[in-house]
């Protein structure tokens, strides 16, 4: 299994905040069956500033620590970058790392109450420059859980989704929860991450949600790893993607609600 999205690197941002912790958090990582591990710190303008040439550093850093323990988690580099109108411009620079150093696709994070009006011209300055913007947990994005059919509008616009495997289980609410399912009954779901932060609520797990994909979706859970591994090796990917959120799949939860309830 692939993680697409954790905060495992020690001391860099609000995730692990010393190696053993972050070791902990790879114990329970291989435990559930992930092999690999995209590590996603942060960077946020003038807060967490955590930069591509750092950011390689400490992932050669912990790799070496991991094989010295004997703990069989690859980690590959990445971020996690707060969108703002000076994205494209620090890609440019050099300054962000894309997903595993590949130049082709880029983690990014929406404000968690609404869309902001630059989004737009930002995510479309980034598929000019050939990079591909993964939008990190939309499903957490008030704005886009209240109106569905902007998941489908940022997917036909070239953007691809990575869903937070607490989502799905209900860790962030039965609202975040709600849009998470909607978003994979609609086959809108290309990556999953764990967003793990530490060993305890947030941990680096994704089995179960991976489990509750497939049961929503049969197929899906084979999908998203293979996505997952297309796009670690910098190759371009392009899901099919359905015309339009169904209505009666929006309402699915008034209408089948308990049949939804007896996955869990």
């Amino acid at each position: 299994m692939l993680d697409f999205h954790s905060h495992i690197l020690p001391g860099l941002d609000d995730g692990a905040p010393d190696m053993e912790t972050a070791l902990a958090m790879a114990r329970i990582a291989v435990e559930d069956g992930i092999t690999t591990m995209v590590a996603t710190p942060h960077f946020i303008e003038g807060s967490m500033e955590n930069n591509r040439d750092l950011i390689l550093g400490k992932v050669t850093e912990f790799q070496r620590v991991l094989y010295e323990v004997n703990i069989l988690l690859k980690v590959l580099p990445g971020c996690e970058v707060f969108l703002s109108p000076d994205t494209p411009a620090r890609l440019q620079k050099g300054e962000l790392m894309t997903v595993n150093n590949k130049g082709k696709h880029l983690l990014v994070e929406l404000p968690l109450q609404c869309v902001p009006s630059y989004a737009e011209q930002v995510l479309f300055d980034l598929k000019v420059m050939g990079v591909t913007p993964v939008i990190a947990h939309p499903e957490r994005n008030v704005e886009l859980a209240g109106k569905p059919e902007l998941f489908l509008n940022l997917v036909n616009r070239g953007c691809l989704m990575q869903i937070n495997g607490g989502s799905i289980n209900g860790l962030y609410g039965k609202k975040v929860q709600k849009a998470a399912r909607i978003l994979i009954i609609n086959g809108l779901i290309h990556f999953i991450g764990s967003d793990g932060h530490s060993c305890n609520r947030r941990t680096t797990r994704i089995r179960k949600a991976l489990d509750t994909i497939e049961k929503f979706r049969a197929g899906q859970k084979n999908t998203v790893m293979g996505y997952s591994n297309k796009v670690i090796n910098g190759e371009d990917l392009i899901p099919i993607t359905p015309i339009s959120i169904d209505g009666p799949m929006i309402n699915i939860w008034q209408k089948c609600k308990e049949k939804i309830w007896s996955f869990l």
